[in-house]
């Protein structure tokens, strides 16, 4: 079940790739783009502490789509903890007050996440410190 999640998300990500190269609209319902993005943050709290030296260091992002109808599954409280000895990334559905706030569709949040849009890209609506949204997209390769 994990690595058909992963092979559809990876599809959907190589389908926008295709939309971008030719100009033409990307479209993902809501729900899809959602599963993508949580699916992403847990990819990368899986990842070894040394993987992302102080990724977010003892900050926190809060994504929220934008979408009609998805509820707590649309918004994700992502946060992080970094010491000499260990650092952790961890997220939850949730809403609640971050570092810096990001909101837009699920399928912009997800492009965005991975790289297909720019930290400021005016699809995006960026409240807060905007320096630890643009540290998270340079430290967090997809």
């Amino acid at each position: 079940k994990w690595w058909v999640r992963r092979r559809l998300h990876e599809s959907v990500v190589h389908r926008a790739d295709a939309a971008l190269a030719v100009g033409a609209p990307f479209v993902v319902e809501p729900e899809l783009a959602a599963d993508g993005v949580a699916e992403w943050l847990s990819l990368v709290a899986a990842r070894p502490a040394a993987d992302e030296p102080a990724l977010l260091a003892d900050t926190t992002l809060h994504l929220h789509a934008t979408d009609d109808g998805l509820g707590a599954d649309g918004e994700w409280m992502v946060r992080a903890s970094w010491s000499a000895a260990a650092g952790r990334v961890t997220w939850e559905h949730g809403h609640g007050k971050g570092t810096v706030a990001v909101r837009g569709r699920a399928a912009d949040l997800l492009l965005a996440l991975v790289r297909r849009l720019s930290a400021d890209d005016p699809r995006l609506q960026v409240l807060g410190d905007e320096g630890v949204w643009r540290t998270w997209l340079e430290r967090t390769p997809f």
